[in-house]
C-alpha cells in the first residue's frame, strides 16, 4: 500500500537525499496468514436437541516497510524493514440445548433454549527489527518499539436462556437473557424482551427491548501504531502504557447500551414483502482514539518516557478510552416481489432505505476535541438507498444492483489545514453479476463491485498540499476510496 510521497525537499526530514535523490514513495506490505477450524457434535437425548461445539481461530499479520529508509542510522543503505506483528487467537467451546414443549393451557408450543460457553482470547504484538524504530524509525511507518511489544489474554464463561411463547394464537413473546464474567473486567448482565402480534397471515406488527455490552477488545487495549505525516508524527500508544497512564488515561470499560424498536411484517399480496422498523439505540462508555497530544518540548517526564520507549520523534499521541455518551435515531424500509414467468425465468425486484442520526450526548471534553467529534458524527452516511434485481432461468442467474451513499464530512488531520471539515458528496455504485451452473452444485461466474469504478469526491489542492498529495480522496468512505473490483469466481457445493 503506497504511503506519502516524500519530496527531496530541506522541509522533510523523513528523506536521505543521498539514498533517494529524486525523492522517494514508501509502501507498507501486510503478510496474513489465517487459521480456522469448527468442530460439532449434534444430538438428541432426555428430549432436547443438544448442540456441543469446538471452534478455533488464529489471525497472524507481518508488516514490512519497504523502498523506504531510516535516516537516524549514519551510511544506512536499507530499504526494507520487518516492522513486527500482531497475533489474535480465539478459542471457543460450548452446549446449547433447546425443546419445544406444550402445556395444556399454551395455544401454541413454547421453545425454551439455553447454553453455556467459554471463550479463551490472545493478542500479541510482535517487536520490529531494531533498524524499523530506531531513532525516527523506516520512514512513513516505523517498526514496533519494544514497549509495545505485548502478549494479552482473557478467559470469559458465558450462559443464556430464552423463552419463546404465545399467550394468545396471534400474540407472541420472547424473553432473553445474558450473564458473562470476563476474567479482567467485570460481570455482566443483559437481557431483552420481545412481542410480536400476528393481525393475520398477511400483517404483523412487533416490539423489542434490549439491554448490551461490548467489551474493549484486546487489541484496542494494547494496540501501537505509529502514523508519521509531512511535519508531524501522531503515535496510537496502548490504553495500558505508562505513558498513557501519564496522559490522563484510566481502565478501560466496555460499552453498555439499551435499544428500543418497533416495526412490522407484511405480505400484501403473494410474493411481495415488505418490512419496516424504527429504532433507537443508546450507547454508555462509548470507546474510541482520544484527541492527540502536542508532546510538550517542556515537559521533561514526558520526553523521558518517550525516550526510554523509543518515541523520541513523535511529536503527538493519542490512546484508546471511554470517550462518550451516544445516541443514535433511526429506521429502515425493504420491500421484495418475486415475478414468476412463465418462459423467462423468475425476477425479484427488492429496494431499502436506510436513515440513521447519531448525537452525542456528553463526552469526556478533555479527551476529545472537535476532530473526535466528527468521527463520531459525521463519518458514515446518515442513509442508503438500493434497488436491486435477480433474475434466474435454468442454469443462468443475473443479479444487478444499484446503491446510493449520502455524503460524509471528511477531515484530513486533526490540525493544521488538513482540519478544514470537506463535504464528501453522495455516491452511487452499481454492481452487477452473472452466474452459470455448470452442474448442479458446480457454479462459475463473473461481476464487479463499483462496475463504473466510482471514487469519492477529490480532495481540495489546499488541503492535500499540505500533506504532499496524501490525501487525493478521502481516507475513509462508505464505499472505499480504490474504485472499482472486477472478478470471476466458482464454487463447488459438497
Amino acid at each position: 500500500m503506497p504511503e506519502t510521497y516524500r519530496a527531496n525537499t530541506a522541509s522533510d526530514e523523513w528523506i536521505n537525499p543521498d539514498l533517494y535523490p529524486a525523492g522517494n514513495q514508501p509502501y507498507i506490505a501486510m503478510d496474513q496468514l489465517d487459521f480456522e477450524t469448527d468442530n460439532g457434535i449434534k444430538a438428541r437425548k432426555f428430549g432436547f436437541a443438544w448442540d456441543a461445539y469446538v471452534t478455533y481461530a488464529r489471525d497472524k499479520q507481518n508488516y514490512r516497510t519497504t523502498n523506504s529508509e531510516n535516516v537516524s542510522i549514519p551510511g544506512s543503505t536499507q530499504t526494507s524493514f520487518y516492522d513486527g506483528a500482531s497475533v489474535a487467537t480465539e478459542l471457543t467451546a460450548g452446549l446449547r440445548g433447546s425443546r419445544s414443549f406444550r402445556p395444556d393451557w399454551a395455544p401454541r408450543p413454547i421453545n425454551l433454549r439455553f447454553g453455556g460457553e467459554y471463550r479463551h482470547d490472545t493478542f500479541q504484538m510482535v517487536e520490529g527489527e531494531m533498524a524499523s524504530w530506531s531513532g525516527m524509525g523506516a520512514t512513513d511507518h516505523p517498526g514496533n518499539v519494544p514497549m509495545a511489544a505485548t502478549y494479552q489474554n482473557r478467559d470469559v464463561y458465558e450462559g443464556n436462556v430464552n423463552l419463546d411463547f404465545y399467550v394468545t394464537k396471534q400474540w407472541e413473546w420472547t424473553l432473553g437473557g445474558r450473564v458473562g464474567s470476563y476474567n479482567n473486567i467485570a460481570t455482566v448482565e443483559t437481557g431483552s424482551v420481545g412481542t410480536r402480534y400476528n393481525f393475520n397471515k398477511r400483517w404483523a406488527i412487533r416490539a423489542n427491548v434490549n439491554t448490551g455490552y461490548r467489551p474493549p477488545t484486546l487489541g484496542a487495549m494494547n494496540y501501537f501504531y505509529s502514523a508519521p505525516y509531512p511535519g508531524y508524527t501522531v503515535d496510537q500508544i496502548p490504553a495500558g502504557s505508562q505513558i498513557a497512564k501519564y496522559l490522563g488515561a484510566g481502565s478501560m470499560k466496555g460499552e453498555y447500551s439499551r435499544s428500543y424498536s418497533i416495526g412490522f411484517d407484511s405480505t400484501p399480496v403473494d410474493d411481495f414483502h415488505v418490512t419496516g422498523n424504527l429504532y433507537y439505540i443508546a450507547i454508555n462508555g462509548r470507546m474510541g482514539s482520544t484527541k492527540t497530544y502536542s508532546v510538550d518540548q517542556n515537559d521533561s517526564v514526558l520526553l523521558e518516557m518517550l525516550k526510554n520507549a523509543n518515541l523520541e520523534s513523535a511529536t503527538s499521541l493519542s490512546y484508546y478510552a471511554n470517550l462518550y455518551n451516544t445516541q443514535t435515531f433511526g429506521g429502515d424500509l425493504s420491500a421484495d416481489y418475486t415475478l414468476h414467468t412463465k418462459n423467462l425465468g423468475q425476477f425479484r425486484f427488492a429496494m431499502g432505505i436506510n436513515f440513521s442520526d447519531n448525537e452525542i450526548r456528553s463526552a469526556k471534553s478533555d479527551l476529545v476535541n472537535e476532530y473526535t467529534k466528527m468521527m463520531v458524527l459525521h463519518s458514515a452516511p446518515k442513509n442508503r438507498e438500493q434497488i436491486s434485481v435477480n433474475w434466474t432461468r435454468g442454469k443462468w442467474s443475473f443479479m444487478a444492483q444499484e446503491l446510493r451513499y449520502g455524503s460524509i464530512v471528511y477531515m484530513a488531520s486533526p490540525t493544521g489545514a488538513g482540519s478544514v471539515p470537506f463535504q464528501q458528496n453522495p455516491g452511487f455504485i452499481t454492481n452487477l453479476e452473472v452466474d452459470y451452473k455448470i452442474f448442479p452444485r458446480w457454479t462459475v461466474g463473473i461481476g464487479a463491485n463499483n462496475v463504473g469504478n466510482k471514487h469519492p469526491t477529490r480532495v481540495p489542492s489546499s488541503i492535500a498540499n499540505t500533506q504532499q498529495g496524501l490525501a487525493k480522496y478521502a481516507s475513509y468512505s462508505p464505499y472505499g476510496f480504490s474504485g472499482g473490483m472486477y472478478y470471476v469466481k466458482t464454487s463447488l457445493d459438497f
